[in-house]
């Protein structure tokens, strides 16, 4: 069974181990407590429940600002990929944009990242722009944007 709900403080240590298996250079667990005590900041999780034992195997970290939700992370344990996970997330994420009543989702994304970009075109997101540098490694960011109102609805 799988549920997508809030990142609790006991989480912390699981969800810092799901970015260092997605992410060359994860923001560990003192920024995710950090993110959690931000008042824009949400963390969503995705649990699996097996055999009694729930385990936290993808996460989801955003900003909400004005109408708008700005998505940081959206990462799967290693362990955990091709499964769907991510793309639960990010159902769960336009949902409740939603019904929140958000205009956009917003998300920076690396254009070597050829997984990523195609969950995010097949959820209806489109190019917004560049970053030039936007990595540390001195990689670029493409900037993509996904409507929420009617007119841009799609995917999801």
């Amino acid at each position: 069974m799988w549920r997508v709900d809030a990142m609790r403080p006991g989480d912390v240590d699981a969800a810092a181990e799901v970015e260092q298996t997605a992410y060359a250079s994860p923001d560990g667990a003192g920024e995710l407590r950090r993110e959690l005590e931000r008042e824009v900041s949400r963390i969503d999780v995705l649990r699996r429940h097996h055999r009694g034992v729930e385990q936290v195997v993808a996460l989801c970290n955003y900003w909400l600002i004005c109408d708008e939700i700005h998505l940081l992370s959206l990462a799967t344990h290693a362990a955990f990929r091709r499964r769907g996970c991510a793309a639960r997330l990010l159902r769960h994420l336009v949902a409740m944009g939603r019904q929140g009543g958000y205009a956009r989702i917003t998300l920076e994304v690396r254009p070597s990242n050829a997984p990523a970009l195609s969950l995010y075109r097949r959820y209806g997101f489109r190019d917004a722009g560049r970053r030039r540098g936007y990595y540390a490694d001195g990689e670029d960011a493409l900037v993509l944007v996904r409507e929420l109102t009617p007119s841009g609805r799609g995917g999801a």
